[in-house]
């Protein structure tokens, strides 16, 4: 409890302890544990960083209820993120990931939406283990296509008349916007 004692006094104030009972262990783990809550603790590990809160931050800038980022800026309620840029409600987003809502798990992505497990890719919405693909959505376990919804190929043109009709409808019916559903 942060006092100093000789060697022979410590000794002995380990023996009055008893830790080899059970129920001692607790009582002093009880008594341990209100004794740090009078200790000064320090708020954060947050180094080079302005603007910043959450803990685990290291060269950033306005990075809002974040966890262990490096190299990042923008960010709101993210949970490990190297060199991000602008997310927000996002998890595990490695290697520049920018531009992205409600994302778990990317490398090097960019403007990716409710998206799960997407590397190398930019502009999926509702995606998931989509590699190196483009201007995908509701897509599964692509690699290297572009202009695919529901993993059907379309010309850049049907694609972006077909999107405008599925976003209208979602919007309509409340889902766009909204992670997957349980």
């Amino acid at each position: 409890m942060n006092k100093k004692y000789s060697k022979e006094e410590y000794q002995k104030k380990i023996g009055e302890l008893r830790l080899e009972n059970p129920e001692q262990r607790k009582l002093v783990w009880k008594k341990f544990q209100e004794f740090t809550l009078t200790q000064p603790h320090k708020y954060a590990q947050i180094t080079k960083s302005e603007g910043c809160t959450g803990d685990f931050i290291i060269n950033s800038k306005n990075c809002i209820n974040c966890y262990d980022m490096s190299d990042s800026e923008d960010c709101y309620h993210v949970q490990l993120g190297v060199s991000a840029k602008s997310l927000v409600d996002c998890s595990n987003m490695y290697i520049k990931p920018e531009f992205s809502y409600q994302t778990l798990g990317t490398i090097q992505t960019y403007n990716c939406h409710f998206c799960l497990y997407v590397f190398h890719s930019r502009d999926l919405w509702y995606c998931e283990q989509c590699f190196t693909c483009n201007n995908c959505f509701g897509c599964v376990g692509l690699r290297n296509k572009e202009y695919c919804i529901f993993n059907k190929q379309y010309s850049p043109e049907e694609y972006s008349k077909t999107m405008k009709k599925i976003i209208q409808h979602m919007q309509q019916t409340g889902e766009w916007g909204e992670y997957f559903p349980d």
